[in-house]
């Protein structure tokens, strides 16, 4: 029975995460695509790989495949968005994780900036769910970092 592929996009950690196969590949390329507005022609010149490259994994089937395409050729298609290609063996998983650095905020800046957080949340007419606190948690602290 095959394994039910699922997806994550704009994760907390990762950009992408989907199944090391050929359908999480494909899925993969089209995210790429819709984020940067391109087709995939563009993406071929932008990744440095073949548009018959792109073309076959985009085209071809499950069953029409023996393995999903090598892990170089991710790297490549990582590139596009400024990108590094992780995978976990023992889950059969791959991650796009995007390097990048905060910028330093000046902490009259930071001080106003956490000030309107709080008073959007005081001001929210309904409960935050548990999901929406950890989500604010994680940006604060991502600025104050």
């Amino acid at each position: 029975m095959p394994q039910q592929a699922t997806w994550k996009i704009g994760t907390a950690k990762y950009l992408f995460a989907g199944p090391y196969t050929h359908s999480g590949v494909q899925r993969f390329i089209q995210w790429l695509m819709d984020s940067q507005g391109i087709g995939q022609f563009e993406l071929s010149k932008r990744s440095g790989l073949s548009p018959a490259a792109v073309y076959q994994i985009l085209n071809k089937s499950e069953q029409q495949v023996t393995r999903p395409p090598r892990r170089s050729t991710l790297a490549a298609l990582a590139k596009v968005v400024g990108a590094e290609i992780h995978f976990d063996g023992k889950k059969n998983q791959f991650f796009l994780r995007q390097q990048f650095q905060l910028p330093k905020t000046a902490a009259k800046d930071l001080s106003l900036l956490l000030s309107e957080i709080g008073s959007t949340i005081l001001s929210c007419r309904r409960k935050l769910t548990k999901e929406e606190r950890d989500k604010i948690v994680r940006v604060v602290k991502a600025l104050v970092a």
